[in-house]
């Protein structure tokens, strides 16, 4: 959880979206990584905030994008059981990106030791565009379930971004609570 607060302090500051942000990753904060045996049956919606940092500042610097994340999640489903989005991604310095990164084939493993592995693995990717050029997001999703019901899902998202400069990497991390 250290590497997720350590990637949300880059954000900065500033507007709305980072503020929303900051609560979001305060309200998971505390809590513990769900055990196998308090997961839910069914399913569940979760929606919070996802923090990218962008190589898409000057020189390839790396901006902050705070963006809207929308996530559902099937317990007991053996395809697809963790799907969604990320959309809205906003920077104070750069403005918005238009587009959205899709959230999809996902596993969960429930009884991953929570000090060496996460419960949820995914693949992220989209095209965004912003400032004239499009950029094509390809990456990873890791994190857990957190809270005594599965209350809340944490985790870090990373991967290479290509666009008119060339490939580059990138990465973040996503909070969200049940809706």
């Amino acid at each position: 959880m250290i590497i997720i607060f350590c990637l949300l302090a880059a954000c900065g500051g500033g507007g709305d979206g980072a503020s929303d942000a900051f609560d979001v990753f305060d309200n998971v904060a505390d809590l513990d990584v769900t055990l196998a045996e308090q997961l839910p049956t069914g399913s569940a919606e979760y929606r919070g905030k996802a923090v990218l940092d962008l190589p898409l500042g000057a020189q390839g610097a790396d901006v902050s994008y705070v963006g809207d994340m929308a996530v559902s999640v099937d317990f007991s489903a053996a395809d697809q059981p963790f799907t969604g989005m990320i959309d809205g991604l906003a920077s104070d310095g750069q403005g918005p990106l238009d587009g959205q990164l899709v959230i999809s084939n996902a596993i969960i493993t429930p009884d991953a030791s929570a000090v060496l592995d996460y419960q949820i693995a995914a693949d992220v990717a989209g095209t965004l565009s912003g400032g004239g050029a499009s950029y094509q997001l390809e990456g990873d999703l890791f994190g857990d379930f957190l809270g005594r019901n599965a209350d809340a899902t944490a985790g870090v998202i990373f991967g290479d971004i290509t666009g008119p400069d060339g490939v580059n990497l990138f990465d973040g991390s996503y909070a969200a609570v049940i809706d």
